[in-house]
């Protein structure tokens, strides 16, 4: 499962006009229980993987971690 996400998060984020938070988030694989067990026992701060049933929480979560960005900067993650 390596494809160079550390890298890419050092070369993007040393850029001043990206933000990358630092962890990697598997918003969008959180679904696969198999990859991320972690979403369903709990480690993560409980986020629920049923992206329809909990929508608005899981966004808002989601969101959160991009509330350092600077005004202008472009966002993205690394996961």
């Amino acid at each position: 499962m390596k494809s160079a996400t550390s890298s890419m998060h050092h070369i993007l984020g040393s850029h001043g006009d990206i933000y990358i938070p630092n962890p990697e988030l598997h918003f969008f694989c959180m679904d696969d229980v198999v990859q991320h067990p972690d979403f369903y026992s709990g480690k993560t701060g409980g986020r629920s993987p049923d992206y329809e049933r909990d929508f608005h929480e899981n966004m808002t979560w989601y969101r959160s971690f991009f509330e350092d960005a600077q005004s202008g900067q472009l966002v993205g993650e690394r996961s």
